[in-house]
């Protein structure tokens, strides 16, 4: 049979063709229509989903984050998954439709775990949970692991929230992240001076919560691979 014509406007779900019918004649059926299904809009799979919730909550614990609201924590994770083609068709960032679907994911992720993490910090104060139990919540279906740096910056979280547990409070997270930057300058001290106020605000929150003898606090070292390379990739980006 071959094809002779389309009848009809494109449909959203395929389209009908009208095939030249060989056996037609003075009695036949003549020409038959069939139906032409259309490839079905792409969507995220859900490996991909996955790899998007860990990058979310790597970079949100990651001290080296200078601020957590505005587009600069979703690019980090956009940029991660273009250069990593994670479960996506190579070029997707060039189709407007598909690459939307993505955009959407990063940023309600960013903006369902804001608003997880507030009322987590609120029962953590509440229930006086030491620092590690409330990083393992944080990290929950993500493959980030507990140590130190990801310790402080959730006890840097908490120690704004006792302070500002208001609408304001991801506001003034950053408020206190850019004067931890921006007192340790841009010398070659920058990074001690940087690390040296993240630890003061991890040993003030063991002192006030306990924790004091939870070794894993203690480490400096054991990150996941996802969280090494979204550690590389913000310190780049910087």
């Amino acid at each position: 049979m071959s094809l002779k014509g389309m009848v009809g406007p494109p449909m959203r779900y395929g389209y009908n063709v009208v095939l030249a019918n060989p056996c037609a004649g003075p009695y036949g059926m003549g020409n038959v229509t069939e139906r032409v299904a259309a490839a079905p809009d792409w969507e995220l799979s859900g490996g991909l989903q996955t790899n998007i919730v860990s990058y979310v909550v790597a970079n949100m614990l990651s001290s080296s984050l200078h601020a957590y609201k505005g587009e600069g924590p979703i690019n980090h994770v956009l940029n991660i998954l273009k250069r990593n083609c994670l479960d996506m068709p190579p070029g997707i960032e060039y189709n407007a439709a598909k690459w939307k679907k993505v955009v959407s994911f990063v940023q309600d992720g960013f903006t369902e775990r804001q608003s997880v993490w507030k009322k987590t910090l609120k029962k953590s104060i509440k229930d006086t949970q030491n620092i590690y139990d409330v990083a393992a919540l944080l990290i929950k279906k993500s493959n980030c692991k507990v140590m130190a740096p990801l310790c402080s910056c959730v006890a840097l979280m908490r120690s704004v929230y006792r302070a500002d547990p208001g609408s304001s409070f991801w506001e003034s997270v950053d408020t206190k992240l850019a004067e931890i930057h921006n007192k340790a300058g841009m010398g070659d001290s920058r990074d001690k001076c940087i690390n040296k106020a993240f630890k003061a605000i991890l040993k003030k929150d063991r002192e006030d919560f306990g924790g004091e003898d939870n070794s894993a606090v203690n480490n400096h070292y054991t990150r996941s691979d996802l969280q090494v390379l979204v550690e590389e990739h913000i310190e780049t980006a910087i």
